[in-house]
């Protein structure tokens, strides 16, 4: 950035990361917040363009500060090929990690208190408790791992697979039920992309950027943030359409992957540059 301002040359930066929300989610000192926020504020205003995930995000950092007009969406793309489903549904993740039977609840990502994760809990032991046959599988790593182990270790029916490969990630995705995305701090959210290209219907905030990456009613659905009575509500929603109306859930799948391979392959994403350019 200093070399651009010193030779006159325009600088564009990409806005990955909402590290302010993040350390907002993780209660660290409010000095340490407010000074996130000045030099998020200054870092970007200083770029002659800002590309952003979403335009919720455009809302979000035009509130704290960076003129709009310098902002552009940051189109991402994904590898539909190698993120397809896989045939085998429950019976691959049966035999993998000892699942039992029953509807599987999957997050995927970085365990961190910044993602929701006692939020999600609570939702699965209350859904737990009246219909008995659900799992929530947490797949990932991070430095809230421990301490969620230890708070899930006598709860049945939760499933920690630490990190997984991206060879196995489609294969996880295929054999769980519904995607669920509590985060109120992703810009983006790479893994509902991934789930969805699997054909996993998903879950998600109303707060952050992976709302915009769903289709309502059709390849997922919104809940509102932090909103347990929400949450339950649609959750056992898709756990009765799965029982009592198979072919309008099969339908859920099948428009989660159209929409993806639709907007998100690579192969669109890059044509779309192209005739932008």
């Amino acid at each position: 950035l200093l070399a651009a301002k010193l030779f006159n040359i325009p600088a564009a930066g990409v806005y990955h990361t909402d590290f302010v929300s993040q350390a907002e989610q993780i209660k660290v000192d409010d000095g340490l917040v407010k000074l996130m926020k000045s030099v998020e504020q200054w870092f970007y205003s200083a770029l002659d363009e800002v590309w952003v995930p979403t335009s919720e995000y455009m809302n979000i950092l035009e509130a704290r500060g960076i003129e709009r007009i310098r902002m552009k969406i940051f189109h991402r793309g994904i590898d539909t090929e190698h993120f397809s489903p896989r045939g085998y549904n429950m019976k691959f993740i049966k035999n993998k990690f000892g699942i039992r039977e029953g509807t599987n609840l999957l997050f995927v990502g970085r365990i961190s208190k910044d993602k929701n994760l006692d939020f999600l809990l609570d939702i699965y032991s209350t859904i737990a408790e009246r219909k008995g046959n659900v799992n929530l599988i947490l797949a990932g790593d991070g430095p809230y791992l421990d301490e969620l182990k230890q708070k899930t270790s006598k709860m049945e029916g939760v499933y920690i697979t630490d990190t997984l490969s991206q060879e196995l990630l489609p294969d996880i995705y295929s054999g769980a039920d519904l995607f669920v995305m509590p985060s109120t701090t992703d810009t983006f959210g790479m893994v509902v992309l991934e789930a969805q290209a699997c054909g996993l219907p998903a879950l998600v905030s109303d707060v952050g950027g992976p709302k915009e990456i769903i289709v309502e009613g059709e390849t997922g659905f919104v809940a509102k943030a932090n909103d347990a009575d929400d949450w339950t509500k649609k959750i056992e929603q898709i756990m009765s359409m799965k029982e009592t109306d198979p072919a309008g859930y099969e339908s859920l799948k099948s428009k989660a992957r159209e929409h993806i391979l639709r907007k998100y392959d690579w192969n669109s994403v890059i044509k779309e540059y192209q005739t932008a350019v």
